[in-house]
C-alpha cells in the first residue's frame, strides 16, 4: 500500500504484485477492507452497548483520513474480517470450536516469549486442551475404539468429566488437592502483599476539599482530575489473614458468627473492612454459574457482618481449569492496587551535607547516601523528598534534654527518614529505630605524614631518599671507572705505556672524584681534553648535588613542625606538642567522655581543656592541613580525606568499632522492610560497589600547602643526565685520540688500521707481569 499510494506515478504503476498462496492474496484483502470502510464512511458511527450517543470514542472517517491513517485503517480491517472468518469456522465446529463457547473469562494472550520459556508439556496442554483433543478414554473411543468408561465411575470419560466432573474423584478428594494448590498461590500473594502494605507509613488524607470559585467571564482551570481510593487496602496498617486450608479456617467471631468455613478471609479491624473470597475451580463453561453459587452462598454471612458494623465484600475466585490462573491474577491485581495508592505517599528523608555521603551538584544532591536511598525506594517501591537537616548536626541531647540535628528531626516528625553517617549508639536506639548498619567503621585519626613518622638515628641521610643514594652511589662508580678507562684509552693522557708510569690508576681515581665531591683537589690532574671534560661535568654534578643536600637538609631541621613520631592513640595522649579534637557533641566525643580506658580518658581531658574541638569534619580536615593538628573521627570518613590529600595519613589503629544505621521514629513499620533491603543489597555486592564508587582515590592537593621531604631521583632528573651526556662524551673523544693514534701508526708501519688498534689496546690494557718478563729476556739475551 505504501508503493501503491506513492504520489509519484511511476513508483505507484511499479508497485509489484504480492503472491501469498492460493487462499488468500493482499490485493483481494485490501480490495475488501476498502469496499468495507468506505460503507461504514456512508453508514456513519454506530452505538453499541447501552450507553448514549456520544459514549464511545469516534474513529476517523475513510473520507477525512489522512494517507498514513488509511493505511492502518485498511490493516486493522483485514485483520478484523480475518479474525470473523476464523471464528465463523470455529462455531461450526462441535469440539475443536467449543472455546468459543466460553463467556465471562479472562483471554490469555500467548506471546513468543512465553512460548520460548514454556516447558513442551505446558504447551502442548494447552492447545490440546483448547480444542479437547487430549487422548481421554472417549477422545481413544472415538480415534481407536477403546473402552470410553472412566476408571473410577460408569460415566464416559470426557476431558470435563476427568477435570472437574466425577463424583468419585470429588469424593476421595482428588479435587482437593488442586484446589488448596491454586489457594496457596493466591494465599502468598496476599500475604505479600499485606505485609507490604503493613510496613508502610499511614496514609492521611484530607476529605475536606475547598470549592474553587472564578470570576465571571473567567474559563475553569483544567486541573488533572485525581485519583480515586482504588480499594480500603491502603486506609489501614492493620490488616489480618486466614486461610482456610485442611479445613481448619475458623470465622473470626468479632465479624460475625457462623459454621461457614470460606477459603479465605482478609480483614482490617482498625478500618472494619472485610474481604470474603471462596475459590473454585471449575470447567470453563460452567465458569458463570460457579460465581453465582459461591456468591450467594456468602450473601448472608455478609449481610450478619454488616449488621456488626463492618463493611463486608464477597469475592468468588474462578481460576478455570484450561486457562490457566487468570482470574485469579486480575482478583489479587484488584485487590492490592491500592498498595500502590499507598506508595504515592512520598517519604521525608533527612540528610547531612557530608563528602561523599552527601554533596551538592547544582540544585540537586549526590552521593554515597542519595545512591543508597535510591536503591532502597527500587527494593521497596517508595517515593522520597530529600532536605539537609537545618543545624548541620547529627544529633544529641541538648542540656535541656531536647534532641538536636538528623535525630531531633525524626524525632520530632519533620522527617520520616534519617539516611547519614549516623553511627548507632544505645542512647539513640532508646529513642529512634534504627536498621542494620549498612556500613561498619570505627574511631581513627589523621594527621600530616611528616608528624607521623618516625625520628631516625640517620637523620643525616634524610634529605635524600634510598633510591637517590643509590642513584649517587651508581653515578660516582661509574664516573670512577670513565676516568680510569680514557686515562689508559687516550694517548694524550699516557703516551708511551711501556716507559711511562699510569698516573689515574682505578684507586687513584675514585680518589680523585672524592675529592672534589668535599670539594678538596687531588693531584695529578688529567691532559687530555677526554678527561677535563669528565672532571668538568663531575664538579659541576658535585656542587649542584651539594647544593641540593644542604638545601633540603636545612628546610628539615628548620621545619615548623617536631618530628614527634605519632602513630597510636597512646602516642597522641603522650605528647603536648600536636593538637587534637573531634566533632564537637558527636559520637566519638561521647566514646571518650565515658569511656574508662586511662589513656582514652586523658585524650578527652586534654579535648576539654584545650577546647579543640571543630564544629563539623570539613573544619577538623582544614586545620590538619594547616598542620600542627590530629583530627578523630570515623576511619571510613577519614579514608576519603587521605584519599584525596596525599600530604595526609590515617592512623593503623582504629578503636571502638561502630556502624552506621539509618534512623526511623520509634515504632515505624518501615524498619523491618529497610533492614531487609539493606542486607539484601549487602548479599548482592551493591553496598561494596557504591563505596569503591565514592571512596575512589584522587589525592589532589590542598590550597597548595606543600611538606618539605626526601629528594628523589626524578627531582634532579636532568642533573644525572648531564653527567651521562658528560661521561659518554669523554669516552667517545678518548676513543677518536686513540683510533688517530692507531691510524698514523699503521701508516708509518704500513699496517692494517685494526692490527695497529689491536696492537695499541694490548699495549695499554696488558698485564704489567708480562711487560716486565718480555723486559728480563731482553736483557738476558744482550
Amino acid at each position: 500500500m505504501t508503493l501503491k499510494d506513492s504520489r509519484d506515478q511511476t513508483i505507484s504503476n511499479a508497485a509489484p504484485p504480492l503472491s501469498t498462496g492460493r487462499k488468500w492474496t493482499p490485493s483481494d484483502a485490501v480490495q475488501h477492507a476498502t469496499s468495507a470502510l468506505r460503507h461504514n464512511d456512508i453508514v456513519g458511527h454506530v452505538q453499541l452497548g447501552r450507553g448514549g450517543f456520544g459514549l464511545a470514542a469516534s474513529k476517523p472517517t475513510w473520507r477525512k483520513a489522512s494517507t498514513s491513517e488509511r493505511r492502518k485503517m485498511v490493516v486493522e480491517e483485514v485483520r478484523k474480517q480475518e479474525e470473523a472468518v476464523r471464528s465463523a469456522k470455529a462455531v461450526s465446529l462441535a469440539k475443536q470450536g467449543q472455546w468459543m463457547r466460553w463467556e465471562g473469562l479472562e483471554r490469555r494472550k500467548l506471546i513468543w516469549r512465553e512460548l520460548w520459556e514454556m516447558e513442551a508439556n505446558n504447551i502442548s496442554f494447552i492447545i490440546r486442551a483448547t480444542y479437547d483433543v487430549l487422548p481421554s478414554p472417549k477422545n481413544l473411543h472415538q480415534w481407536y475404539g477403546e473402552d470410553p468408561t472412566c476408571a473410577l465411575c460408569p460415566t464416559p470419560a470426557t476431558l470435563k468429566h476427568i477435570l472437574s466432573g466425577c463424583k468419585t474423584s470429588l469424593t476421595q478428594g482428588r479435587y482437593t488437592w488442586r484446589h488448596n494448590q491454586v489457594l496457596r498461590v493466591l494465599a502468598a500473594a496476599l500475604e505479600s502483599k499485606r505485609n507490604t502494605t503493613n510496613s508502610l507509613p499511614l496514609r492521611t488524607t484530607n476529605s475536606n476539599t475547598a470549592p474553587t470559585f472564578i470570576r465571571e467571564g473567567q474559563k475553569k482551570p483544567n486541573h488533572p482530575p485525581t485519583k480515586p481510593e482504588a480499594e480500603q487496602l491502603a486506609m489501614a496498617r492493620d490488616w489480618k489473614i486466614l486461610v482456610d486450608i485442611g479445613q481448619q479456617l475458623i470465622f473470626p467471631p468479632e465479624i460475625a458468627a457462623t459454621t461457614l468455613m470460606p477459603d479465605l478471609v482478609l480483614w482490617s479491624p482498625s478500618l472494619k473492612s472485610v474481604y470474603i473470597t471462596e475459590l473454585t475451580v471449575p470447567w470453563e463453561n460452567s465458569a458463570e454459574e460457579a460465581y453465582e453459587r459461591k456468591k450467594l452462598r456468602y450473601t448472608e454471612l455478609a449481610a450478619d457482618a454488616r449488621q456488626q458494623g463492618w463493611n463486608a465484600k464477597v469475592y468468588p475466585v474462578e481460576c478455570n481449569i484450561m486457562k490457566g490462573c487468570m482470574t485469579l491474577v486480575v482478583y489479587v491485581a484488584a485487590l492490592t492496587t491500592a498498595i500502590y495508592t499507598a506508595d504515592a505517599r512520598e517519604l521525608s528523608i533527612t540528610t547531612i551535607k557530608l563528602d561523599p555521603y552527601t554533596m551538592s551538584r547544582g540544585s540537586d544532591l549526590e552521593g554515597y547516601c542519595i545512591d543508597l536511598i535510591s536503591e532502597l525506594s527500587k527494593k521497596l517501591g517508595f517515593k522520597y523528598n530529600v532536605h539537609l537537616v537545618k543545624d548541620n548536626r547529627y544529633g544529641a541531647l541538648d542540656p535541656s534534654g531536647n534532641w538536636n540535628g538528623l535525630i531531633g528531626e525524626v524525632i520530632r516528625g519533620e522527617a520520616d527518614l534519617a539516611v547519614a553517617p549516623l553511627t548507632l549508639t544505645a542512647v539513640r536506639e532508646q529513642f529512634v529505630e534504627m536498621t542494620t548498619p549498612f556500613m561498619q567503621t570505627g574511631i581513627g585519626f589523621i594527621l600530616q605524614k611528616d608528624l607521623a613518622s618516625e625520628e631516625s638515628h640517620f637523620s643525616v641521610l634524610s634529605p635524600f631518599s634510598t633510591d637517590m643514594w643509590v642513584g649517587v652511589l651508581i653515578a660516582f662508580l661509574l664516573t670512577g671507572l670513565c676516568i680510569f678507562l680514557v686515562a689508559r684509552i687516550s694517548p694524550s693522557e699516557w703516551a708511551e705505556p711501556e716507559t711511562e708510569e699510569q698516573s689515574f690508576t682505578l684507586l687513584h681515581s675514585f680518589w680523585y672524584i672524592t675529592g672534589a665531591l668535599t670539594l678538596q683537589g687531588a693531584g695529578p690532574h688529567p691532559k687530555a681534553l677526554s678527561g677535563r671534560i669528565i672532571i668538568a661535568i663531575w664538579w659541576v654534578f658535585a656542587v649542584l648535588l651539594l647544593a641540593c643536600y644542604f638545601a633540603n637538609l636545612n628546610s628539615m631541621l628548620h621545619s615548623d613542625t617536631k618530628n614527634v613520631a605519632i602513630e597510636s592513640f597512646e602516642d597522641l595522649a603522650n605528647q603536648d606538642v600536636i593538637d587534637y579534637g573531634t566533632v564537637d557533641a558527636g559520637s566519638s566525643m561521647s566514646f571518650f567522655k565515658n569511656s574508662n580506658n586511662p589513656v582514652y580518658r586523658r585524650i578527652y581531658q586534654q579535648m576539654e581543656r584545650k577546647k579543640s574541638y571543630v564544629s563539623n569534619m570539613e573544619e577538623g580536615i582544614h586545620r590538619t592541613l594547616e598542620g600542627n593538628f590530629a583530627f578523630i573521627g570515623e576511619a571510613v570518613s577519614l579514608d576519603l580525606s587521605v584519599a584525596r590529600y596525599c600530604q595526609l595519613t590515617r592512623s593503623q589503629e582504629v578503636i571502638a568499632m561502630r556502624s552506621y544505621s539509618i534512623a526511623a521514629p520509634l515504632g515505624s513499620p518501615l524498619v523491618k522492610n529497610l533492614t531487609v533491603a539493606i542486607l539484601q543489597l549487602s548479599e548482592s555486592g551493591e553496598l561494596t560497589y557504591l563505596r569503591n564508587k565514592w571512596w575512589a582515590s584522587s589525592c589532589v592537593g590542598a590550597d597548595g600547602t606543600q611538606t618539605s621531604g626526601a629528594l628523589q631521583p626524578h627531582n634532579l632528573r636532568g642533573l644525572f643526565l648531564l653527567l651521562g651526556l658528560g661521561l659518554g662524551l669523554g669516552l667517545l673523544l678518548a676513543l677518536l685520540d686513540l683510533v688517530s693514534k692507531a691510524r698514523s701508526h699503521a701508516k708509518d708501519g704500513k699496517k692494517s688500521c685494526c692490527l695497529a688498534l689491536t696492537t695499541e689496546l694490548n699495549r695499554r690494557f696488558g698485564s704489567s707481569g708480562e711487560r716486565a718478563d718480555q723486559e728480563t729476556s731482553e736483557k738476558s739475551k744482550a
